[in-house]
C-alpha cells in the first residue's frame, strides 16, 4: 500500500482570504466500491484526536489504472448535503494514472483534529481545514476512479 505523507503545510493559511476555496467532493449517495476497487475506514466512529486510516484497496484479479493518492477529500453531513472540511488556495491536481496490483491501493492516516487532518499534498493542492472538527457524520471520498467512492464515518467529541 502506498500511504499519503504525513506533511504539514508550509505555512499558514488565512482562512478568511478570498483566495480559498472549498475541496468539495461528491453529492448525493456514492459506492464505497467500483472499478474493482473498495475503499474502507479503520473506524466507524473516530473520538476527535484519535487517529483513523482509510484504505483504497483493488479487490479484483488485475493490474488496474487509477488517479493519483492526492485525489482526496473528507466531507461533513450538514442536513441533506455534504460539505468539504478541506480548503485551498489551488484547484488543479496533478493527472498521473498509477498501475495497481491486486492487492495493492493507497492508504490515508489522519489524526482527527484540525492540524492532524491539514496536508501538503506534493504538487496538488495544500488542504487546510478553517473550522473545528465537530461531531456528526463525515465521509471520506477518493476521485481517482471512474466513479468517486467514499466511506462514512461517524465523529464524536471527547
Amino acid at each position: 500500500m502506498e500511504t499519503l505523507p504525513r506533511e504539514p503545510p508550509d505555512e499558514a493559511v488565512d482562512c478568511g482570504s478570498d483566495d480559498l476555496t472549498v475541496v468539495d467532493g461528491p453529492d448525493g449517495t456514492t459506492p464505497s466500491q467500483s472499478n474493482g476497487f473498495e475503499l474502507a475506514a479503520s473506524k466507524d466512529t473516530v473520538i476527535v484526536g484519535e487517529e483513523s486510516t482509510f484504505t483504497l484497496t483493488n479487490v479484483g484479479d488485475e493490474r488496474t489504472g487509477i488517479g493519483e493518492i492526492y485525489k482526496y477529500g473528507i466531507q461533513r453531513r450538514n442536513g441533506d448535503e455534504w460539505t468539504g472540511i478541506y480548503h485551498t488556495p489551488g484547484s488543479l491536481w496533478t493527472d498521473l494514472a498509477i498501475l495497481v496490483p491486486p492487492g495493492g491501493g493507497y492508504e490515508w492516516q489522519f489524526t482527527f483534529d484540525r492540524n492532524g487532518l491539514e496536508r501538503q499534498n506534493g504538487h496538488n493542492p495544500t488542504y487546510y481545514v478553517c473550522s473545528s472538527i465537530e461531531s456528526g457524520t463525515y465521509r471520506f471520498a477518493f476521485w481517482g476512479l471512474e466513479e468517486t467512492v467514499t466511506v462514512e464515518f461517524t465523529v464524536e467529541a471527547p
